[in-house]
């Protein structure tokens, strides 16, 4: 029995002191304890009472909480005295490791509360299904009113202060470069996955407040809730789907709400399964919006933010690319194009085609610097033109300004170049100096970070997490934590803290100038300072004065006014201190320009590090890009999230790589079996029918062959096969493979009809391997753990052709592209003989 379990049984035992609840009915002592322990935690937002507030409301989740307990147990919960339950909190609480001490038997939910997934998808259709996890909810108390507080993780909200907080899911897809149109034809539910909860009232939506806003003060539209009406109500699932571009992909977003709420009868249904058919319409004139070059650059960044990128990629095939064309195109005052110049020389030197634009050629008479406007029709020429897939721009806010994007100065606007919506075409950062030489700094850094040695030195693998004070263990902290705790693809990143009142500056310093790739600040922030966060500020002046040489972090600031740049004033930012200091500092910085919202930065933190250490995106321009998308995904045309959206920015090289060094793999410890053949992308056609059941399958017809070049049989049982996301198949028990034996894994596909591969054992997956088409990384690994053979492949490795070992069964032989006519000889040797 689980330490909380145990902890939260003992707490009914001290609950039976009183009488007031006689029912000996599981789901009403329940009940009852939701009521004493809101009651309890009334004042209190400490982890304790909030795990202990959180229940599982979704299919059966409480029957499995009342199996847990016995008769006499529950008898003693319905007839507890609340008095008594502070006290048992106090006598109970206390947990190793900050985590919170009290749990509820069945409330451990998944990483993500829920999948989206496309079940088939046409020319003209997509028929697309939503799989609730879990819905849990937390109750509280406000102004002497108790409520519930649903969770999902990662789903949105309807975002209409005082009505009720309703999750909502705002899917984005990758649909045909020509949809002109997109609507709901269809919403398929089972009665079955539908469930009904009484008892419930859904705590307000609160209006968002911004880092250093105080706490609102809580709005309730009374009207409202006595209304006997279902919220957010079916209309919203009809509502037209909004079509937008994202360079290479077409993208459609709707809104999903199979929770709703009767606030009068104080119901709940929520639908476990939804099946949502969406119909396209076509118009060739579309296709104009997008384009083929550069997909490589941001494929993760697309994979990670939308259902089907992977299914689309697949259908579409290779768009191809020029060699030749701009990627990068540099927009600089004429002052600081010779500080600049070194850069792009070292870009020309590493094969990436630059172009340079000097401000005064963006000038209109009687103009002293360039509209933006201006400057983004320049951006737009160039992508039009060479399809450029970063842009940096070269001055101060003064010279080259920053677009207002509603009340929020803005260098992402300039990336966004077709249709209305916060999706960017182009990845932008900025590089300031009043001086030539002040801009040389930067450059100079950002020419060493390149051109480093010691790619995989340890400091390169180190994240340092800092976190304002306020309201720790939660908020800010909770929010590092959760970065923290979150187990990563990345094998080989390591996590120091540096936590409100536990730390100071020097702390901070110290661990700065030991070298750290990753340093995040999650808290308050001025335009100078990391504001209050141990009781006083880190300011800019600290940041000049760090000596960490070369090695140089990214800081990610989630936090208010970091990057408020100033057309006037010749004092410095924080960010600008960082990359400014010639002695150390950083060699990139991510702030936001005004005030940023508390609880889209939770997310956007979240998601930035995922981003890097779950998706790969090493790239800080695509880095931003992904978490913005995740963001936008989540949240929808909600206004705190766009704000968001729009003012975070780099001071940086937007096609700088980090975190490289992270994804180092353990060392291998050979036993014998090794991968000896790998199909991630299937050829189109007949030819790609690799399974040999009569049809090319993307996903079924991949596949993993497996050889035992040991002397004697090998249990295989519990090996597992991943790729960068994760574990893909693991082995069942009893599977054994004889020596000089092969055995293959195919992604799906009806065994019974698949070809003979000369007797050789056959497993499908019960879920497709995914393998990613644009590049990946396969492991073998023992039951315990240990890695005992990899595979790491580029997209030009994988492209239509399986990758073999040049000897068939040889552990030191490498991988080459299948020689011969047949693309693939699963079960066989290259040769087509039997193992």
């Amino acid at each position: 029995m689980r330490r909380e379990t145990r902890i939260a049984l003992a707490l009914l035992s001290v609950l039976a002191a009183g009488c007031q609840a006689p029912s000996s009915d599981c789901g009403a002592a329940l009940q009852t304890l939701d009521r004493c322990m809101a009651a309890s935690c009334a004042q209190s937002d400490s982890p304790t009472c909030q795990r202990f507030a959180s229940r599982s409301l979704l299919f059966g989740a409480r029957a499995g909480q009342c199996a847990t307990l016995s008769a006499s147990q529950i008898e003693s919960l319905s007839a507890g005295r609340c008095d008594d339950a502070a006290s048992a909190f106090a006598a109970a609480g206390k947990a190793d490791d900050g985590r919170p001490p009290f749990s509820v038997p069945g409330t451990d939910a998944a990483d993500e509360g829920f999948t989206i997934k496309v079940l088939s998808q046409s020319a003209s259709e997509l028929v697309i299904e939503l799989l609730i996890h879990d819905v849990s909810y937390t109750t509280r108390v406000k102004d002497g009113v108790t409520y519930h507080e649903l969770s999902v993780k990662n789903a949105g909200r309807v975002p209409e202060v005082g009505r009720p907080l309703v999750p909502i899911w705002n899917p984005m897809l990758a649909v045909p470069e020509d949809t002109a149109r997109a609507w709901v034809k269809r919403i398929d539910v089972d009665p079955a996955d539908r469930q009904v909860v009484s008892g419930i009232n859904l705590v307000p939506y609160q209006r968002d407040t911004v880092e250093d806003e105080p706490p609102a003060t809580l709005v309730v539209d009374r009207d409202f809730y006595a209304r006997d009406a279902w919220y957010p109500g079916q209309d919203i699932n009809q509502q037209p789907l909004q079509v937008a571009t994202w360079r290479n992909v077409r993208v459609i977003r709707g809104t999903m709400a199979p929770v709703q709420f009767n606030p009068a009868r104080a119901l709940l249904t929520i639908t476990k399964r939804v099946v949502v058919t969406v119909g396209i319409e076509r118009d060739p004139l579309a296709a104009r919006e997008t384009i083929g070059a550069g997909a490589e650059t941001f494929a993760r960044a697309y994979e990670r933010s939308l259902v089907n990128y992977y299914e689309h990629r697949d259908g579409r095939g290779d768009a191809g690319d020029s060699a030749t064309r701009t990627r990068y195109l540099v927009i600089a005052k004429d002052e600081l194009v010779d500080a600049v110049q070194p850069l792009l020389a070292q870009k020309q030197a590493e094969g990436v085609t630059t172009a340079l634009v000097r401000s005064s050629e963006l000038l209109l008479p009687d103009e002293l610097r360039p509209r933006p406007e201006t400057i983004k029709a320049t951006i737009r020429k160039y992508y039009d033109e060479q399809s450029i897939e970063f842009v940096l721009l070269v001055g101060n806010v003064r010279d080259l300004p920053m677009y207002t994007w509603v009340d929020r100065p803005s260098d992402s606007w300039y990336g966004c170049l077709r249709g209305d919506d916060p999706l960017p075409e182009v990845a932008v950062g900025r590089i300031t100096g009043r001086t030539a030489a002040q801009v040389s700094v930067h450059v100079q850094k950002i020419i060493k970070h390149n051109e480093t040695r010691d790619e995989l030195a340890d400091w390169r693998k180190r994240v340092l997490l800092v976190s304002h004070s306020e309201d720790s263990p939660g908020k800010y902290q909770q929010n590092s934590e959760d970065v923290r705790k979150r187990r990563y693809r990345a094998p080989s990143v390591s996590f120091v803290t540096a936590y409100g009142s536990r730390a100071s500056n020097d702390d901070v310093v110290a661990r700065i100038e030991q070298g750290a790739a990753i340093v995040n600040y999650r808290g308050h922030g001025t335009k100078d300072a990391w504001e209050g966060w141990n009781g006083g500020d880190f300011t800019a002046a600290q940041a000049s004065a760090l000596q960490n040489g070369d090695k140089l972090p990214i800081v990610l600031s989630v936090a208010c006014w970091n990057m408020a740049l100033s057309a006037t004033s010749v004092r410095p930012t924080i960010a600008e201190a960082f990359v400014h200091n010639p002695n150390g500092g950083a060699v990139a910085y991510l702030g936001a320009t005004r005030p940023s919202f508390t609880q889209p930065n939770h997310d956007f933190n979240r998601y930035l590090f995922r981003a890097l250490l779950d998706s790969g995106t090493t790239t800080i321009g695509p880095l931003l890009m992904q978490a913005n998308a995740r963001l936008y995904a989540q949240y929808g045309d909600d206004d705190s999230a766009l704000a968001n959206l729009h003012m975070y920015a780099w001071l940086g090289d937007p096609a700088l790589r980090v975190g490289r060094a992270m994804y180092t793999p353990p060392a291998l410890s050979p036993n014998g079996v090794i991968i000896n053949e790998v199909l991630a992308d299937p050829p189109n056609g007949a030819a790609g029918d690799a399974n040999g059941d009569g049809t090319r399958h993307f996903a079924e017809d991949e596949l993993v062959e497996i050889v035992n070049a040991n002397n004697s049989a090998v249990d295989l049982s519990g090996y597992t096969i991943a790729d960068e996301v994760g574990v893909r198949f693991t082995f069942p028990a009893g599977t054994t493979l004889d020596a000089g034996k092969a055995i293959v894994v195919f992604g799906g596909g009806d065994k019974a009809r698949f070809a003979a591969m000369g007797g050789t054992q056959v497993l499908v997956a019960a879920k497709p391997l995914q393998l990613n088409n644009d590049g990946d990384t396969v492991t073998l690994a023992a039951p315990d753990g240990r890695l005992v053979d990899r595979l790491s492949y580029s997209r030009s490795d994988a492209r239509d052709r399986a990758m073999v070992r040049a000897r068939d069964g040889d552990p030191s032989a490498p991988f080459v592209p299948h020689p011969g006519e047949r693309a693939f000889s699963p079960g066989l040797k290259a040769d087509g003989t039997p193992f």
